[in-house]
């Protein structure tokens, strides 16, 4: 139960989910030409049979995971995203392959769509795809778990505190501006078009609203090595960093004065790293 109520990356790239959909439309397609169950071998044009099951299989995983996705953004969050949501996700896709495929069936080789039919085409589309998938699910869980778990420790043992410079800085947008120095500022999430900037003030943890992209307040304070994008919605003091955590999504920043843990896009790690050595 522990480990199918963590944490699981989700798929975010369309062009990723796209080339999922193929490859597994592209293994249905080989292994029903191998093995041709159901009574393909008898079939003079098997082959031709065996590219409509292919085609129907990316139909339906393109429409559930590059059309339907975008639709729910909030039900696909990465930060709701668990390994029992993945499973679930995917027994979905493998059920709808199934009844589509029985559906071609009855079309293409002119067969009565029965209940014997439906579930013919259940039994082998699950016995051939589901179990091995939720097998490379806890798989790929376990690895990246492992992965960002010794990241993060060894992440930790960089963090040294704060450096003797101060450096003042500010981020602005037209006539609004907000003065910071590398000792206060902890980080800014971006909020649509603004950004939430969060930082200390005495002993209060302030929370500013200003009119700008995450992507112009990177470029300003480029120059400020102390200050580094992690994500694309986070950009970060490294100084404040207080330690490290890892899970199956990947790193996660802490702070001391606030509960929030700021998320390490997977794609940036590496470069976190090497700011870090710096």
């Amino acid at each position: 139960m522990a480990v199918l109520t963590d944490k699981y990356p989700a798929v975010k790239s369309t062009s990723r989910r796209i080339l999922m959909s193929l490859i597994m439309s592209f293994f249905v397609f080989v292994f029903l030409v191998i093995f041709r169950p159901f009574g393909l071998s008898t079939e003079s044009n098997a082959v031709l049979i065996c590219t409509g099951y292919g085609l129907t299989c990316f139909l339906v995983m393109f429409v559930l995971n590059v059309v339907i996705i975008p639709l729910l953004p909030g039900f696909f969050d990465e930060n709701n995203w668990l390994v029992w949501k993945e499973i679930v996700w995917v027994t979905i896709n493998v059920s709808l392959i199934g009844l589509a495929n029985a559906f071609y069936s009855a079309w293409f080789l002119k067969l009565e769509f029965t209940p014997e039919l439906f579930g013919t085409f259940q039994f082998y589309t699950v016995a051939v795809a589901l179990l091995p998938i939720i097998l490379s699910i806890l798989t790929n869980y376990s690895r990246l778990r492992s992965k960002y778990e010794r990241y993060s420790e060894n992440l930790s043992k960089d963090v040294v505190g704060h450096s003797a410079t101060i450096l003042n800085f500010s981020i602005t947008s037209g006539n609004e501006k907000i003065l910071l120095n590398t000792e206060t500022f902890l980080y800014a999430k971006s909020a649509d078009n603004y950004l939430e900037v969060v930082y200390q003030d005495g002993e209060t943890l302030k929370r500013d609203l200003v009119r700008k992209t995450m992507k112009s307040a990177s470029e300003e304070l480029k120059d400020l090595e102390h200050i580094f994008q992690v994500h694309r919605s986070y950009l970060v003091n490294l100084e404040r960093v207080s330690r490290f955590s890892g899970n199956a999504q990947g790193l996660r920043l802490h702070f001391a004065e606030t509960d929030t843990m700021v998320p390490v896009s997977r794609n940036l790690t590496n470069a976190l790293r090497e700011r870090l050595t710096i």
